[in-house]
């Protein structure tokens, strides 16, 4: 249910951010900019997230050995991700989280800063970017940290039993 609020609050910061984000000479305001640098690192670390995850449930599905090895080390393995995925799913979103949030705000960042400092006309003034900057890095570093809650406090550890199938429950003699 938490997530539906936050979809749409999201809309609505959206809704509201395009009746207010302009200013008077029809470029960005530090509000726009804020919310357009907001809105593009959140898609962009929701993008990859989710692309992480697709790969890690893939590379499960090819290699099934990842799931009976119980430690497994860290350097030069390229199946500790994958074998991450599945034995501390907690710990796995804590890195990807981290990871990908700073990528996406350094990206989105650079992106805007060549749009601002290009010599043609720039969409936005530089003191406006560094306020929109300020205020959209804020808010992703708070949206990864709520994704990452949320995605930590849903149980997936696998289950003997798939859930809602009476046929699978054990009878009692």
């Amino acid at each position: 249910m938490s997530l539906v609020y936050l979809a749409i609050s999201l809309i609505l910061t959206f809704a509201i951010g395009t009746l207010f984000g302009f200013s008077h000479d029809g470029k960005l305001s530090p509000f726009g900019s804020a919310l357009a640098f907001f809105f593009a690192s959140m898609l962009l670390f929701l993008g990859l997230f989710g692309l992480i995850h697709l790969i890690g449930s893939w590379r499960l599905e090819s290699n099934p050995w990842v799931v009976d090895v119980k430690e497994m080390g860290f350097w030069n393995n390229p199946m500790y991700i994958t074998w991450l995925f599945y034995h501390d799913h907690k710990k796995w979103a804590k890195w990807n989280t981290a990871i990908f949030s700073v990528f996406a705000v350094f990206v989105v960042s650079l992106f805007g800063a060549i749009l601002t400092f290009t010599p043609a006309s720039p969409p936005i003034t530089p003191e406006d970017f560094w306020t929109g900057w300020a205020i959209a890095t804020t808010l992703m570093l708070l949206f990864a940290f709520t994704w990452y809650q949320n995605y930590a406090s849903v149980d997936r550890t696998p289950s003997p039993f798939p859930k809602g199938r009476r046929s699978d429950i054990p009878r009692r003699l």
